[in-house]
């Protein structure tokens, strides 16, 4: 089941950059030589590579909401968090090194499309290994911080939160993966 989270988060985290690839990849042919509209048939299969990119946005926000409503239902478990360590601030490293090499793709050619397709793979393959789920910039643009917290365990875990998480109070917490917990409201 955690791997099963970690591969809906890695796709999810993608969905500003399908909405992005699908604006770069619009084919604006939309008349005919005598300047009459080519149908909506013809300018969808004009499109179909903005389409597929929009259709990645459409399913990254289903499974975004299908996952939360999943997981808010699991029963929590209570941490107190004795202090909070910081705040994780790799939003922009994470937009840096894994979306911006992506900008002006441009999936004419089925050799960039192939290519894209293995980038993605070895970017997933890190992704859940290496829990890089804290640089999720969806859950940022859907409202959740990330915060890493000392509990009364003694040790250090991170809670995905919408409110504020103060030290030295108690929290209903869910755990998607290992030390990676969701503030459950």
């Amino acid at each position: 089941m955690r791997r099963i989270v970690q591969i809906l988060l890695f796709i999810i985290s993608y969905a500003p950059l399908y909405v992005i690839l699908a604006i770069q990849n619009i084919n604006s042919n939309y008349l005919t030589d005598d300047r009459n509209f080519v149908g909506i048939k013809q300018l969808c299969i004009n499109n179909i590579t903005t389409m597929i990119l929009l259709g990645f946005t459409l399913l990254s926000t289903t499974i975004y909401y299908m996952l939360y409503k999943i997981v808010l239902k699991a029963a929590p478990v209570r941490k107190f968090v004795k202090s909070r360590i910081e705040d994780n601030e790799s939003h922009l490293s994470y937009l840096a090194a894994y979306i911006l090499p992506f900008v002006g793709l441009n999936f004419s050619t089925w050799q960039t499309v192939a290519s894209s397709v293995v980038l993605f793979y070895v970017l997933g393959s890190v992704y859940i290994k290496t829990n890089l789920i804290l640089t999720n910039p969806t859950l940022t643009l859907f409202g959740f911080c990330i915060s890493k917290v000392e509990i009364t365990e003694g040790k250090d875990i991170f809670i995905i939160h919408k409110e504020t998480i103060i030290k030295d109070k108690e929290y209903n917490c869910i755990e998607l993966i290992n030390n990676i917990f969701i503030h459950k409201v």
